[in-house]
């Protein structure tokens, strides 16, 4: 647990692609600006009536790299470990509200937050399956730089057994990114620019639950294809 709270690389400063027009702006987008979305990484029961919480903590790798030969000038940025803190509460039998944090602090110039309303639409009275739609919305913030805002719906079925459970579902994000222009900024007339891009989720995934514990692998692609990893705890 303590290795997935504060696993993160050593601090230096983020180096991001310059000089960019608006095509550019839409390709740092694709290649990282999903990161700020809300990660479904669930065990598949439902929080709804339960009387604690739950802490979680998630590792994902952002792809710097992917992006580094559209800079106008030569940078070499490493891919970055990001660190998400969440937890999520239950209301009603059917309701799941869920936060998560990037903290500032355990990474390198990141930072962001995200939130969703998980409703479970259909529960199967005979097989363990149930159908949720999952509301979602967020931002991240890279330096100070590169500011992005998310909103989304995604539909999830879920498949549980006593210890196990996988889960796979679709939907769509948009995200609206804001370039900081000037000197040292990021576009190519050096004025603030905005760009809009949505794209469809798919994703799937599988937890296993010990005692009060759970470890969780997740897989997602909207442009691009990334893996995280989960480990949570109930209270």
């Amino acid at each position: 647990m303590a290795f997935l709270l504060f696993a993160a690389p050593s601090f230096a400063y983020l180096k991001l692609p310059n000089g960019l027009d608006s095509d550019e702006r839409k390709s740092v987008m694709k290649s990282i600006g999903f990161a700020g979305t809300t990660k479904y990484v669930s065990n598949g029961y439902m929080l709804g009536g339960y009387d604690g919480i739950e802490f979680s903590s998630q590792l994902e790798s952002i792809p710097f790299s992917d992006v580094n030969h559209l800079s106008m000038t030569s940078i070499d940025q490493q891919n970055q470990i990001l660190t998400r803190l969440g937890f999520a509460k239950g209301f009603y039998h059917n309701l799941e509200i869920s936060l998560q944090f990037i903290p500032f602090f355990l990474q390198t110039e990141m930072s962001g937050y995200s939130g969703s309303i998980k409703y479970t639409l259909y529960e199967d009275e005979n097989m363990p399956v149930a159908i949720d739609v999952l509301l979602h919305g967020g931002g991240i913030n890279f330096g100070n730089l590169l500011g992005i805002q998310s909103t989304g719906m995604d539909f999830i079925v879920n498949y549980f057994k006593k210890y196990w459970s996988f889960y796979a579902g679709f939907g769509q994000t948009r995200i609206i990114g804001t370039f900081i222009g000037g000197n040292n900024g990021l576009t190519e007339d050096n004025q603030t620019a905005t760009e809009d891009l949505g794209q469809n989720r798919v994703f799937a995934g599988l937890a296993y639950d010990f005692q009060t514990f759970q470890l969780g692998l997740h897989a997602e692609r909207f442009y691009e294809t990334t893996g995280i990893v989960k480990i949570g705890k109930r209270f």
